[in-house]
């Protein structure tokens, strides 16, 4: 072979290396690009998954304005970003802000999930100052209706700077829609903090809010829910005991509670309930005579309104004794009663709760409940399997044997023991500790008809082994908690020794 042909095999060697070199190269290049692609649009996907197409809700005509804003390739959040960047940047009074405003209350509006960027306090002042804007009002107040549900930054931020605007608007243009929006804006905003709740207050809001509640029929539904919530979230704040925003909820809560709209009626009840955080404030409400609606809600199907009206009815007869005795007065323990019989576990359990608040009060209401022909049902309730049921019921058990030590309705006492019995075979020290101690209080009754010479510890014995009661005391006294086993070993060497005297 000549050198010249060496020269062009090597040569076309040379060429056919680089070149495959370079092939590979650029293939590589490209699987390394394709690959970044579908991450982008994958990251794409992913966002508008969460937040929601952002270029959806833009206005066309900013579209046109501002093409940067129509760019696939870019994430949602960097969307979003430039608008934001237009928003804070733009006067309030040219009209591309009209159609920004419009775009980010679309976006806002139509996503559960807010991305986070929109937690910017330049922002919430931008919309503070938008709201003396006619133009831009209903758009800024639905934004800030969706950011402080969402953001609690967002809420702390308008609470500081923006609760006079939002409270003029409600005083000055009531008959505006603008006015019920303000309303719900407060509500996310107030019970935050308590110096939000001053605010509001001392705006004149609230008598404001109770004078407009006076003409409540020619209020919407939705303004009146906005109202109540409102008026409720405030004095869930207050901390004085004759607070003035407490006397003016009561002049209307009756009003209120008169309405059918369930979620008025469960923001009333759980602003009374706020109330009755303090003893005279209890007497207040219930001087109120409201108590018969309250249990009436309870019958309702709506559960957050049951919910509501049962935490009232516990609070009502938990504080004080001039309460349980208006409440007894007003007929509450038959109420109650009437109420262990209905069909919503939840309501039958809090019913027991209050009559044994009231039993835990007096013997004269222990008497009451006892002597009730509806006792029975007590009784029955001590072997359901809701613990809270059987608790509850155990509790009215034993305020009566304990309260009430009188030999001549012993009959009833005895009627106690196979369902006190019962609860021995369970496990919970609270359950094993009230049951001990209601079969310590009938022993008491015992000892007390035997000291005035009446018959009575036979029929306890009787009633006590048929049961086979030392068997469940001697279950009892393996009990880990010593107090348990001391009650039980305590009660069980009593009776053995009062049988040796009785023997």
């Amino acid at each position: 072979m000549s050198s010249a042909e060496h020269r062009n095999e090597a040569r076309n060697k040379n060429y056919l290396s680089s070149y495959f070199e370079s092939k590979a190269y650029s293939v590589g290049l490209r699987k390394l690009k394709r690959k970044e692609l579908m991450e982008k649009r994958r990251k794409i996907l992913n966002e508008t998954q969460k937040f929601g197409n952002i270029l959806e809700n833009i206005n066309e005509k900013l579209l046109i304005l501002f093409p940067e804003l129509f760019d696939k390739t870019k994430l949602p959040s960097e969307s979003l970003e430039i608008l934001l960047n237009l928003i804070l940047k733009h006067p309030l009074e040219s009209e591309e802000m009209i159609w920004m405003m419009d775009s980010l209350k679309s976006m806002v509006s139509s996503n559960y999930t807010l991305p986070p960027q929109l937690q910017n306090s330049d922002l919430i002042e931008k919309l503070i100052k938008s709201l003396n804007y006619t133009q831009h009002k209903n758009n800024a107040l639905w934004i800030m209706i969706n950011l402080t549900y969402t953001f609690q930054t967002s809420a702390e931020k308008l609470g500081e700077s923006g609760i006079p605007a939002l409270c003029k608007i409600i005083q000055k243009e009531w008959e505006s829609s603008y006015s019920n929006e303000a309303l719900w804006v407060l509500c996310h905003i107030v019970p935050i903090n308590k110096i939000y709740a001053d605010k509001v207050i001392s705006e004149g809001l609230f008598e404001f809010l109770k004078h407009r509640l006076i003409s409540i029929l020619r209020i919407s539904n939705h303004k009146i829910e906005n109202i109540v919530w409102l008026m409720s979230n405030i004095l869930k704040t207050r901390t004085l005991i004759n607070d003035p925003c407490c006397t003016s909820f009561g002049q209307v809560a009756e009003k209120i509670l008169s309405i059918e709209n369930p979620i008025s009626l469960k923001h009333c009840v759980y602003g009374l309930t706020y109330m009755m955080r303090y003893k005279q404030n209890i007497i207040n409400v219930i001087d109120l005579g409201i108590l018969g609606r309250i249990c009436d809600l309870l019958c309702r199907k709506e559960y957050d309104l049951v919910l509501a009206s049962e935490h009232f009815i516990v609070v009502a007869t938990s504080q004080d004794s001039e309460s349980c005795r208006l409440l007894v007065k007003m007929g509450a323990i038959d109420v109650f009663f009437k109420l262990i019989n209905c069909e919503n576990p939840s309501v039958v359990r809090e019913a027991l709760h209050a009559l044994a608040n009231i039993s835990g009060d007096s013997p004269e209401y222990c008497q009451i409940i006892l002597e009730h022909r509806s006792f029975d049902i007590i009784l029955n309730c001590s072997q359901n399997t809701s613990f809270e049921t059987k608790i509850n019921s155990l509790f009215i058990m034993r305020n009566i044997v304990v309260l009430i030590q009188n030999s001549k309705i012993f009959d009833l006492y005895l009627k106690m023991i196979p369902y006190v019995l019962f609860n021995l075979k369970v496990r919970e020290s609270e359950i094993l500790m009230i049951s001990l101690e209601t079969l310590r209080g009938i022993f008491c009754v015992v000892q007390l008809r035997e000291a005035e010479g009446l018959d009575g510890f036979e029929q306890f014995i009787e009633r006590f082994s048929n049961c086979a009661g030392v068997e469940l005391i001697e279950g009892v006294m393996k009990h880990p908690n010593q107090e348990i086993y001391y009650q039980a070993k305590h009660f069980l060497y009593d009776v053995m020794e009062s049988g040796k005297s009785y023997d």
